[in-house]
């Protein structure tokens, strides 16, 4: 039997503390891993030793570090900090929930973006792809409010994939302006693959309504292990990152806290939320249950309902919806883990 997966969170490289990715510490960072890997004086400069030796042919650094993350800049905005403790938010709506035309005939023609392993390395286009994540009988329910905790700090997410159409992933905010996500909603992964672009991200959608507004998107965030990679089954481990939104709508929808799992936890009930693509009507959260049954360092494995536009999805444990401890990554793929 073949298993979804759930990336298992390992968020000190993604989200160091102060920030993600705050300029001058991850800047030093990079460096200093750099000048290890070159067997180097760490000085965290790019001093005159440092600059010489590249001028010779090296490894990729973020093979040093897979754990570590790469940024890509959407409009050259300072990133603030990371909270990884939950809030509820006010929950104060928008005072016009229905959801404008132009946006409403986007999400029409955007379809569940899959990763490159799910869909065996294939060059296919992923809208055109069929999943097989649905494990026998589609047991999904959904959800009919989108306004309470922490239904509203689960976001769907619009945006222009490396073949130029729309395409849909599922978040959840971790703070006022940030979300976390799978790495394939954001790269398509590889040294071979480039970033997405036109991000448009809305809190709590419930069918054509957006009771939180949308926020677009000005840094985007995933781990090095993801662009480093030189095969798409090497890369699958590292299918995480996080948005850096251009509002603080975190203040009314709320945010989730963010945890490791622990080994004792193999076997708990594993709850996966978020926009399936497959389901009609469109633009409706769904939630599946099953459990934790096989637990890696990077990778848990479940047989939780999911289909395409699910990915980034939070997944809880038994009954706390307020903490996430993984994101979903994929489908049925390959051979038994």
């Amino acid at each position: 039997m073949r298993f979804a997966l759930v990336l298992v969170l390992t968020l000190v490289a993604l989200l160091p503390a102060g920030g993600v990715m705050a300029e001058g510490d991850a800047r030093e960072r990079a460096i200093r891993a750099l000048q290890r890997e070159l067997g180097l004086p760490e000085t965290g400069r790019l001093d005159a030793a440092t600059q010489a030796a590249l001028s010779d042919p090296q490894p990729p650094a973020a093979l040093a570090e897979p754990e570590g993350s790469v940024s890509f800049d959407l409009d050259g905005a300072e990133a603030g900090p990371v909270e990884l403790l939950p809030a509820p938010g006010s929950g104060q709506t928008i005072a016009e929930p229905t959801m404008a035309p132009d946006l409403a005939a986007v999400l029409s023609e955007a379809s569940g973006i899959y990763a490159p392993y799910e869909m065996g390395g294939r060059s296919v286009r992923p809208e055109t792809w069929v999943p097989f994540s649905v494990i026998g009988e589609d047991e999904r329910v959904a959800v009919n409010d989108t306004t309470t905790f922490p239904e509203r700090a689960i976001v769907q997410i619009l945006f222009q994939n490396a073949f130029g159409s729309t395409s849909l992933c599922s978040g959840t905010m971790i703070a006022a302006d940030t979300v976390l996500t799978a790495a394939h909603c954001i790269h398509s992964g590889t040294v071979f693959g480039r970033p997405y672009s036109a991000y448009r991200v809305l809190p709590g959608r419930n069918r054509a309504a957006t009771p939180f507004g949308e926020c677009g998107v000005r840094r985007a965030h995933v781990l090095q292990g993801w662009t480093a990679a030189t095969s798409d089954e090497e890369a699958r481990l590292f299918d995480l990152g996080a948005l850096k939104l251009d509002c603080n709508v975190g203040e009314a929808t709320g945010w989730a806290g963010v945890r490791v799992l622990e080994e004792t936890e193999l076997g708990a009930v594993t709850v996966v939320q978020g926009y399936a693509a497959d389901k009609a009507p469109p633009g409706r959260q769904w939630v599946s249950t099953d459990s934790l049954r096989i637990l890696w360092d990077l990778k848990g494995f479940y047989l939780n309902d999911t289909y395409g536009g699910t990915s980034g999805s939070p997944v809880f444990l038994d009954g706390d919806r307020a903490v996430l401890v993984g994101v979903h990554t994929n489908g049925l793929h390959g051979e038994d883990p």
